[in-house]
């Protein structure tokens, strides 16, 4: 079994992000669920990624 998160970055200042990612290691997450919310954001255009 995996121990996981969903996690919501779009909610958050992109600077919180190193902080998060070192709570959920210290926390023993394996997985950890995105961008369910924000896809339209990281897929503009159709085959068109932007991963910033």
């Amino acid at each position: 079994m995996k121990f996981g998160v969903d996690y919501y970055p779009e909610h958050w200042p992109s600077e919180r992000l190193p902080y998060d990612a070192k709570l959920m290691r210290e926390a023993g997450f394996e997985v950890v669920r995105l961008a369910e919310f924000s896809w339209a954001k990281l897929e503009p255009q159709p085959g068109v990624y932007d991963f910033k």
